[in-house]
């Protein structure tokens, strides 16, 4: 199975962990080995869990430092992994999606909702958008690099027609998710 993995770094001094980019999750996680940087790592004493298409984790949540594309993330949510399953060929995730994805995962406050890492950088003003896009061209090999994420802009450089933003659908299937509703026309 392939997977498309960013390099993300964590803590300081930052050590790189090559991370599946998930727009369908709110939880950003490490698995098994991760090693809490003395001067950046902080326990929130918050066990979060989620499970996924693929498989699930289980781990303790720290506030870190986290970069990725040359943008660093302060105090963002990250979990290290006491158990996963299903993603043994990555280093876990760096979550894209919306927050209320992460609702019902922490073992002490089902309410809670953690930021994603766009909306974090948000948040602390390191973008002026909360707005990502991602291209990732199709392969059938392992080792391409092939795919490009722009963080806080829209990428104008893939793709064709005019660009356009709409609203996020109210549908309550999907509205937790990227979801969008449109309609389609077959024919005349």
């Amino acid at each position: 199975m392939f997977y498309y993995t960013a390099d993300v770094f964590v803590g300081a001094p930052p050590k790189k962990h090559s991370l599946l980019i998930d727009t369908g999750s709110a939880n950003s996680w490490i698995r098994k080995g991760y090693k809490a940087s003395k001067t950046t790592s902080k326990r929130t004493g918050d066990t979060i869990e989620a499970t996924y298409g693929l498989g699930y984790f289980s781990g303790s949540e720290y506030l870190d430092a986290v970069k990725l594309a040359g943008l660093t993330a302060r105090k963002y949510s990250i979990s290290a992994a006491t158990e996963s399953e299903g993603f043994s060929d990555v280093g876990g995730i760096l979550a894209m999606g919306p927050k209320a994805l992460s609702q019902g995962n922490s073992d002490k406050d089902p309410s809670k909702q953690v930021p994603s890492f766009v909306e974090t950088l948000f948040a602390q003003k390191i973008i002026t958008a909360p707005i990502f896009s991602i291209y990732f061209q199709p392969t059938s090999l392992v080792t391409a690099q092939n795919g490009m994420i722009t963080i806080g802009s829209f990428d104008t450089t893939h793709g064709v027609g005019q660009k356009f933003t709409v609203s996020k659908s109210k549908n309550k299937r999907v509205s937790r998710y990227w979801g969008l509703d449109v309609s389609f026309m077959y024919g005349n």
